[in-house]
């Protein structure tokens, strides 16, 4: 576990401890300290020390996975072995900042160049290692692994930022554009695959993406057998990569984690190899028969959490650590904090997870869907296998998606032809398209009427790799959206209260550039079997009844009745102010009224996010 402070320009140096205090979950620090700026490498490894040499300081939170290959490229052997700081120090004296062309793995850098009079914030391409600063032109910056550090500086306000409050609360899902603002108004996160450029006079700086894909890569790739073999060893490489000697797994039952499971387990000894399965205690969502399945070899390193009504106490363990309203699936604390606890006794310092593999590895939908949008109806239904009875539900999802971006691209003449095209080809039931126009419809008039409470956050054109196009494109900006890099920060936060990295193989830079090359009908097979050319790269690895499960779980009924213990504890509080026990109320009321036999995820996702955004602004109130 590691982690970064620093403070460049106007701050007392002496501020510096402050911040490592904050921080000490993640190691003892060891600083530099000059007139101009303060740094601090916090680390409990041995050997992770700041780097300094020539003028040049090196501090980082960072797991490197090229190491050889970024030593062959500055002319040195491959077989060396040196810390990051010192092979971070060695690529930039030899390339300049370009040296993170050349980067592979999971990390947030700081570099001051006293020669050069300026410094660098460098994070990954999916800003799994977090790191944020404030920034003050002309007067000092400060920056750190996690907000807290930063929140104890005087001259960094805590003032909440009330519009990613509002934020918060429009979307209930995460697909736009990741931003660099934070929940307080003084501090901003560096983007992921992004160097942030500062003078030391701080007058001047720059943002700069760095992610550069080369599509023809994999023009040797040139038969399915070929590249669904290189599927299954990028994918091998990226769970190996993240292993330590004690490691723990994330087991949901599904095709991800279970993937990630199966493959660790060829490179760790069972003695050494541990996973948790989150039960939630009803039916449709129980997932059991299949994660023993996975862990079948491993019984006695597994452990079962169940739901359970979640004390003050663990809710506010998380939301400390995260400095943030919980914005998880599954609420953090229901899942997350016993995960850590189990794995914490077992001395586990690294989680494996399946996190967005559905993403990355992309289901195929998204194929179906162009086919619609496209007019391409012929290869549609050759594509979506079974009758209409049975995909009725997913030909309905896909049409009304096609819709709404036919509308968004080409207004109302372009719906218009789509409609015509799905009559005329009976994509779907009568009934079922006058209930999506209906829909349609009345979204665009109360859209009309009352406008959006909150504008979203200004999608980052530039944050796609320009050589990127069509689908490729949408895939990456799906992969890179607010809701996955959300979620990283969070893990890694919350993870780090524990001494425990959470990795993501699924999220390794090499596995994504190949994922993107996936062509669309690779994606499906001709029985609409989703993430076929995955499910095909596992074949041997996974057992059978996981490879090719089809059935997806549900948890929208789990996430409610969380919801309803939480408010339900929350409202027994005794120091609750009269406001907030009537916001609790409504959020009672409203999660009471929902249809339980039809539940509204997005519904429940709102009042969730309500219910810990009011929970967070509470437990503010009492530091």
């Amino acid at each position: 576990m590691k982690g970064i402070i620093g403070i460049v320009g106007g701050i007392k140096s002496n501020e510096l401890e402050r911040m490592s205090r904050c921080l000490s979950h993640r190691g003892q620090a060891t600083f530099k300290t000059n007139d101009v700026f303060s740094i601090g490498q916090l680390s409990t490894c041995r050997g992770a020390t700041l780097y300094y040499q020539d003028g040049v300081s090196v501090i980082s939170d960072a797991r490197i996975d090229n190491q050889a290959e970024i030593l062959e490229n500055i002319g040195l052997t491959a077989a060396l072995k040196m810390n990051e700081n010192e092979l971070i120090f060695r690529a930039y004296s030899k390339l300049s900042i370009n040296f993170v062309d050349c980067l592979a793995g999971d990390y947030s850098i700081f570099i001051v160049d006293e020669i050069r009079q300026k410094v660098f914030l460098i994070r990954d391409h999916l800003g799994v290692r977090p790191l944020y600063y404030s920034f003050r032109e002309g007067e000092f910056m400060a920056f750190a692994s996690e907000p807290k550090a930063l929140l104890s500086l005087n001259e960094v306000s805590s003032e909440l930022n009330e519009e990613k409050l509002e934020e918060y609360l429009q979307w209930p899902s995460d697909h736009r554009g990741y931003s660099k603002t934070t929940f307080f108004q003084d501090i901003f996160s560096v983007l992921p695959a992004t160097v942030l450029e500062i003078d030391m006079d701080l007058h001047q700086s720059k943002e700069t993406f760095y992610w550069k894909i080369d599509p023809e890569q994999f023009s040797h790739l040139n038969t399915e057998s070929l590249l669904i073999e290189e599927y299954r060893k990028r994918f091998e490489r990226a769970v190996s990569r993240r292993l330590q000697p004690l490691t723990g797994v994330q087991v949901s039952g599904g095709l991800d984690s279970s993937s990630v499971y199966k493959v660790a387990e060829r490179y760790v000894p069972k003695e050494n190899l541990f996973s948790v399965h989150f039960y939630p205690k009803v039916d449709e969502a129980d997932e059991r028969e299949y994660t023993m399945e996975v862990v079948q070899n491993n019984l006695q390193n597994h452990h079962q959490i169940e739901r359970s009504v979640v004390s003050r106490a663990s809710r506010d363990q998380v939301q400390m650590h995260i400095d943030r309203p919980d914005l998880s699936t599954i609420p953090m604390c229901a899942k997350i904090l016993p995960e850590l606890i189990e794995f914490k006794k077992k001395g586990v310092t690294t989680i494996l997870t399946g996190h967005e593999g559905d993403t990355v590895v992309d289901t195929g939908l998204f194929y179906l869907f162009s086919l619609i949008f496209n007019l391409k109806f012929k290869a549609f239904e050759e594509t979506i296998g079974g009758d209409r009875k049975t995909t009725r539900v997913r030909r309905v999802y896909l049409v009304k998606r096609a819709f709404h971006k036919k509308y968004a691209e080409g207004g109302l003449s372009a719906v218009g032809q789509l409609l015509v095209a799905v009559v005329h080809h009976q994509t779907v039931s009568f009934v079922d398209l006058m209930r999506i126009m209906a829909s349609f419809g009345f979204g665009k008039v109360k859209k009309m009427i009352i406008g959006t409470r909150t504008k979203a956050p200004a999608q980052l054109t530039n944050y796609v790799p320009e050589t990127l196009t069509g689908d490729m494109r949408e895939h990456f900006s799906r992969i890179c959206c607010a809701g996955i890099i959300d979620t990283n920060e969070i893990l890694n936060l919350a993870g780090a209260a524990f001494g425990i990295e959470y990795a993501h193989p699924f999220l390794d830079k090499d596995f994504i550039e190949l994922s993107l090359m996936v062509p669309g009908r690779m994606r499906i097979s001709p029985q609409a079997m989703t993430r076929y050319h995955f499910r095909r790269a596992m074949t041997g690895i996974l057992p059978e009844k996981v490879r090719l499960r089809q059935s997806k779980v549900l948890f929208a009924k789990t996430i409610w009745l969380i919801l309803a213990d939480m408010t339900n504890a929350c409202m027994q509080e005794n120091d609750l102010d009269a406001v907030t026990k009537e916001k609790l109320l409504l959020i009672k009321k409203g999660l009471q009224n929902m249809n339980h036999q039809n539940f509204d995820f997005n519904k429940i996702r709102k009042f969730q996010r309500l219910l810990f955004l009011q929970m967070w602004k509470n437990q503010l109130q009492t530091y």
